[in-house]
């Protein structure tokens, strides 16, 4: 006697199964009313709408009122949904469907065509001020649209281990061309966490407008024509933004763009340009006050590592380091810019100095306290610079760098700057702490970061990536024991991989980004 399977829910309670609907999993033919229909036995009975492997062809829209929603795949690697026409978001949730979850999926547009409102996944706001509180988005791949993740007026949302990548602006004004949008131009939006998520492509990395409470880590933002990261504000200023652990670049503009935020926490960033063509600083700030940055990084940019614009006063800046930027290593061009304090930081060769310190408000000092400039340095007399280059108890970081690195067994230095791999201290003093970042995660092997000093390795700030720790590292010593650097000492970042050695992108995908926290003695 044979079996037939009459349906692929069989178990009371089980997940609504868009095969038993219709859906096409090769993709020759439409499923938008598969999806329909499943979705509405879901929340009748279990709320989750299961989408087996295979490619369709559709969108989905969760409407008014359908709450608590859970779309999830196999796998974003075997599970993808294509764009069924150029200007239907592929999936789309409501203003009144809170706390729905998207999971396990690849969505992308294949044609490559886009109306100029073409969402991969879009919430939508009210109009005045309401969203689609409560939602999440968690391990889903989308490619190809003009904004490809598109959250109006948020409230309440999470956005983890995604890739975005590919948006097309095609000529169209901002934030078209955004592999990732959150806010609105007209009210402030609170409540955002996003983690570990990987843009690629597009005319803007994260575009973000009119936030409040957003917390990120774990960031690439790379390759975007525009701005890496960008933040605009209309309607007052941004009370509390936390970026950490994060990577921003640019081929053209800036890297890193902050306006209007205040009191925001901004740590281990990393800024640089893609190309030798550009513009582009890797840190502009516009009217943003009150802000501590520690450990940022902007290094190789087409113009100023760190640019003030305008009306930028009372930002902290601790170990930040300012190297091999095009123009200055920090630029202050303009007046109300004050009262900026640079505690332990490190510039050295910016094409056109180190410092640039113009804003003459009078009674009104901009303070570089206890840190390392090599270039001109221009500053006012009202400014306060404190601490020669041969002062101790000065920290800062060193940042070192590694692009595709290949699969399998391979060793060598990281880069410090341009064809070079060496730092020389200018004074005696100790590392005390390593940090390394990949932009991918691990799959198999071990990669082993350590450094340098003179040519010998020191394993007491070993840095450790492998099945524990995938993609993100650190280890730390005491101030004063080993490694202990001389002045003079060559400070190098050295790699060993073993041949086992794998990540998800691929042979010669993966960057490596390490840091040294230096402290003189």
């Amino acid at each position: 006697m044979s079996l037939t399977k009459v349906s692929y829910s069989l178990i009371t309670g089980a997940s609504t199964n868009v095969l038993d609907y219709g859906a096409d999993p090769t993709g020759a033919t439409d499923s938008t009313a598969a999806f329909t229909a499943a979705k509405t036995v879901a929340l009748a009975t279990n709320k989750t709408i299961y989408i087996p492997a295979g490619t369709y062809k559709g969108s989905i829209a969760i409407a008014s009122g359908e709450t608590n929603l859970v779309i999830v795949g196999e796998n974003k690697q075997t599970t993808i949904i294509e764009a069924k026409n150029n200007s239907t978001a592929t999936i789309s949730v409501h203003w009144t469907a809170f706390n729905c979850r998207i999971s396990n999926l690849t969505i992308k547009n294949t044609a490559a065509t886009n109306n100029g409102t073409h969402y991969g996944i879009h919430a939508l706001g009210s109009g005045s001020n309401n969203s689609a509180t409560g939602l999440r988005i968690n391990n889903v791949n989308v490619n190809g649209y003009n904004i490809n993740v598109r959250l109006d007026e948020f409230n309440d949302m999470y956005v983890s281990e995604c890739v975005l990548s590919n948006a097309v602006a095609g000529g169209a004004s901002a934030p078209i061309g955004a592999n990732f949008y959150a806010g609105s131009p007209t009210f402030s939006c609170v409540g955002l966490d996003v983690f570990d998520v990987y843009c690629i492509a597009g005319k803007y990395g994260m575009y973000l407008e009119n936030t409040e409470g957003i917390k990120m880590s774990f960031l690439d933002c790379v390759l975007s024509t525009a701005q890496g990261l960008i933040h605009q504000r209309t309607t007052g200023n941004t009370i509390g933004m936390i970026i950490s652990d994060s990577y921003f670049d640019s081929t053209t503009l800036d890297a890193f763009y902050l306006e209007g935020v205040d009191y925001g926490m901004f740590t281990n960033i990393w800024t640089s340009a893609s190309t030798v063509a550009g513009t582009g600083n890797g840190v502009q700030l516009v009217n943003c006050s009150n802000n501590m940055f520690t450990n940022l990084t902007a290094y190789g940019c087409k113009a100023a590592g760190l640019l003030f614009l305008q009306d930028c006063t009372s930002n902290t800046f601790n170990a930040c380091t300012f190297n091999t930027n095009a123009s200055y290593g920090v630029n202050i061009p303009n007046s109300n810019n004050n009262f900026n304090v640079f505690n332990g930081c490190f510039t050295s060769g910016n094409t056109t100095g180190a410092l640039n310190f113009l804003d003459t408000t009078a009674g009104s000092p901009n303070y570089w306290l206890n840190g390392i400039t090599s270039g001109s340095v221009t500053v006012q007399t009202k400014d306060i610079k404190q601490g020669g280059n041969a002062s101790g108890g000065k920290t800062f970081s060193l940042t070192y760098e590694k692009q595709n690195l290949p699969d399998g067994t391979a060793s060598s230095n990281l880069d410090f700057s341009t064809n070079q791999t060496s730092f020389v201290a200018p004074f005696a003093g100790a590392l005390i702490a390593i940090s390394v970042a990949l932009n991918d995660t691990r799959t198999a092997g071990t990669l082993n970061i350590r450094p340098l000093i003179n040519g010998v390795a020191d394993d007491d700030l070993l840095a450790v990536i492998n099945g524990t720790n995938t993609q993100y590292t650190y280890a730390n010593a005491s101030i004063g024991s080993v490694p202990v650097v001389a002045a003079g000492d060559r400070i190098q970042v050295f790699y060993d991989t073993d041949a086992s050695w794998d990540t998800t992108g691929g042979a010669g995908t993966v960057d490596i980004s390490a840091t040294l926290v230096f402290v003189s003695t």
